[in-house]
């Protein structure tokens, strides 16, 4: 039972795979097609562009007092 459990909890894991595959796709296909571009510069956008709101994440999770606390606490106790 606990191996169907795990099984199953894997397969619900795995799904975001999938999702964020197929949504990068039609991202990259739409990208291309509006700026008239190939596929593989379409591509490239949508990793620059990730990496862009990846950035923009990372400054705002930095400003906020509780992430920048548990920072503090990693260090003291290591």
């Amino acid at each position: 039972m606990q191996g169907r459990v795990w099984g199953l909890i894997g397969f619900l894991s795995q799904i975001g795979y999938v999702v964020a595959y197929g949504t990068a796709g039609l991202l990259t296909d739409g990208i291309a097609k509006g700026m008239q571009i190939g596929v593989g510069r379409g591509a490239a956008a949508v990793i620059i562009l990730s990496g862009i709101l990846l950035a923009a994440a990372a400054a705002v999770l930095y400003r906020i007092r509780s992430v920048k606390e548990l920072e503090c606490d990693h260090k003291e106790t290591h």
